[in-house]
C-alpha cells in the first residue's frame, strides 16, 4: 500500500463524507476505523476532511486537484477495503502537484 504515501503528493484535499447512522455508510465508517490513522500518518500535511452528515443517504470520497478540480466517487454499500480502492483508482489516474504547492504543504508540517 505504498501508493497511499502518494495522496499528498497527487492532491490539496480528501473529503469523505458519510452518513454517521445509515446502513449504507457502514463500509466507510469501518474505513475511517480502520485506515484514517493510518492515511495521516503517511500523509501529515494533507487535508484530510471527515464530514458525518445526517441528510446524506450516498457515502462519497471527493478529491481536489492541482487544477482546482474535484473528482468524487460513491462509497454506498462498500466494505472499507472497496473504500480503499476507490481512493487508490483516484489516486492512479491523478497529476502530481505543482512542487511549489508540495513545498507549501510540506512546511504546514515542519
Amino acid at each position: 500500500m505504498a501508493w497511499v504515501a502518494r495522496l499528498s503528493h497527487v492532491f490539496h484535499e480528501l473529503r469523505v463524507v458519510y452518513n454517521a447512522r445509515d446502513a449504507a455508510s457502514a463500509g466507510v465508517r469501518q474505513f475511517l476505523e480502520e485506515y484514517y490513522s493510518f492515511v495521516k500518518e503517511l500523509n501529515p500535511g494533507l487535508p484530510v476532511y471527515v464530514r458525518p452528515f445526517d441528510g446524506v443517504r450516498e457515502p462519497y470520497v471527493a478529491v481536489r486537484r492541482s487544477d482546482g478540480s474535484y473528482a468524487t466517487r460513491q462509497l454506498t454499500n462498500l466494505s472499507a477495503r472497496a473504500v480503499l480502492r476507490q481512493i487508490k483508482e483516484l489516486t492512479d489516474v491523478a497529476l502530481p502537484l505543482d512542487p511549489v504547492v508540495r513545498r507549501r504543504q510540506l512546511a504546514d508540517i515542519v
